[in-house]
């Protein structure tokens, strides 16, 4: 993402992508870097939503 290696259209697709196959919501709010800059980022988000979720 701060590389520029994808765009905003595709930081757009990869959220919808997230939210249509692990049954997530992503505020905006989580639409970071920090979230979203690499796999093993992706995916330590989505383990947390998903357990949030459990949890609730």
């Amino acid at each position: 993402i701060e590389n520029g290696i994808i765009d905003s259209t595709g930081v757009l697709e990869l959220v919808a992508f997230i939210e249509d196959h692990c049954g997530i919501t992503v505020a905006d709010a989580d639409i970071v870097p920090a979230n979203l800059d690499s796999l093993a980022r992706i995916t330590a988000f989505i383990t947390a939503k998903a357990a949030s979720l459990v949890a609730a």
